[in-house]
């Protein structure tokens, strides 16, 4: 299963690694108890120990027995870029994008995202890596645009965003979200302070 996670990350106490879990008898805060692979471990509820099951990795919160979540907070927050799209249009509608500027910051992938500069609003999907927008679709074409240059209505939130991740390694977190993070200060002590770190969240 490729370089485990440090057990001693593992259990209850003070800078362990926090997650929820549902082992059987609904979502509640657990704790891990050892590793199986990349993305399964043998979880506890912390309120009762004795409650164990084998839980994946899933996004977001826990909804079934044998699922779990771990969060994981990016670095600090940095200086934002909108992201912008250059199309062209057919009788007032986006036909094609020939390009666009995916931005920076802490861009979550969206669904029917407005372009500006339309008389009714034309709409585009992407998906986001490592903060920046890298790729898009159109989802509508709108109308009363002209071929050019245009913000994308979302913009990136100014904070880090706490974010479901798989723990890859000892040494690398991967989000649901697709990025990719050193996990640079095992226990969670520290805040990380480049781009590229996270840290995974753990208990108080």
């Amino acid at each position: 299963m490729g370089r485990p996670t440090n057990n001693r990350e593992f259990g209850i106490g003070s800078g362990k690694i926090a997650c929820l879990a549902d082992v059987g008898s609904g979502n509640v805060v657990s704790h891990i108890v050892s590793q199986r692979s990349n993305s399964t471990y043998v979880v506890a509820e912390t309120a009762t120990p004795a409650n164990t099951l084998s839980c994946s990795l899933v996004q977001g919160v826990p909804a079934a027995p044998g699922e779990m979540q771990v969060t994981v907070t990016i670095e600090n927050a940095q200086a934002t870029a909108q992201a912008t799209v250059t199309f062209t249009d057919n009788a007032g509608a986006i036909d094609a994008i020939t390009s666009f500027d995916g931005g920076y910051g802490y861009w979550t992938a969206g669904t029917g995202v407005v372009v500006a500069g339309g008389g009714g609003d034309g709409t585009v999907d992407y998906t986001v890596s490592n903060g920046s927008i890298n790729s898009m679709v159109i989802n509508a074409g709108g109308s009363g645009y002209t071929g050019s240059t245009q913000n994308i209505a979302d913009a990136p939130d100014a904070n880090p965003p706490v974010q479901s991740a798989r723990i890859i390694n000892a040494r690398t977190v991967k989000t649901f979200e697709g990025d990719i993070f050193m996990w640079p200060a095992v226990g969670g002590a520290g805040t990380p302070e480049v781009r590229g770190e996270a840290d995974l969240d753990t208990q108080a």
